[in-house]
């Protein structure tokens, strides 16, 4: 004979089973995805980012004292393309670079600070939220937000000056991957820049089109940093 009250008992107890795997799962995906945040967020820049691009800017050196790459959450006036969108690897590798110590490249270790070159991160909604500005030829750079250590008060040793040097040079190694070029002079800038204001710098138009080709396709491409 069936037993219909044993029937009801093991199937309430089969769906209170299958809820609480499901509750179980969520939590765990909860769980994670703060585990993601809170790594992304407790070292430089201190908040959520999306994707990063590289920019070339500035290039009639106009912005020494304002040599901010964003301003009102706007993209400076003087960037020559769209940008170029950074992998996955290179986005991953400029964190790590901005949270060792670089208080020796943020001080400058020439007397200094012309950028050229800028990191901007950009949020999910495509805002502007950090940027690392690069002067390549002043051997200086500038964060924002600026990181929370104490300003470099004293001199650097040459084994520190040497480290800080390093860091640079792999900043500028992904920045010469992305297309844009480094010199080592104000006016080799400025030549590039009326170069490209007569239309000589066919390596200005390929990075504009991998620019624009890689901006229109940011809406798929969102990268998981955490790891």
């Amino acid at each position: 004979m069936i037993n219909f009250d044993k029937l009801k008992k093991d199937k309430n107890l089969f769906k209170y089973q299958k809820f609480m795997t499901r509750l179980l799962f969520t939590i765990c995906i909860i769980i994670l995805y703060n585990f993601q945040i809170n790594a992304q967020t407790s070292v430089w820049p201190y908040i959520e980012y999306a994707y990063a691009k590289a920019y070339l800017y500035n290039l009639k050196s106009n912005l020494r004292g304002e040599y901010q790459i964003v301003k009102n959450e706007k993209i400076d006036k003087t960037v020559i393309s769209e940008g170029v969108l950074l992998t996955k690897e290179q986005t991953r590798k400029i964190i790590q670079l901005s949270g060792k110590d670089v208080k020796g490249l943020n001080a400058g270790l020439s007397a200094c600070f012309i950028p050229y070159h800028a990191i901007v991160f950009y949020s999910e909604n495509n805002k502007p939220v950090a940027s690392v500005m690069l002067a390549f030829d002043c051997e200086s750079m500038r964060l924002e937000p600026v990181k929370g250590a104490p300003k470099l008060n004293r001199e650097l040793t040459e084994n520190e000056i040497e480290e800080q040097l390093i860091i640079l040079k792999e900043y500028e190694q992904i920045i010469k991957r992305t297309g844009f070029p480094v010199f080592e002079s104000v006016s080799a800038y400025s030549n590039y820049f009326y170069k490209i204001k007569r239309g000589e710098s066919n390596n200005l138009k390929l990075i504009e089109k991998t620019g624009i080709k890689q901006l229109k396709s940011i809406g798929d491409q969102r990268f998981d940093l955490s790891g």
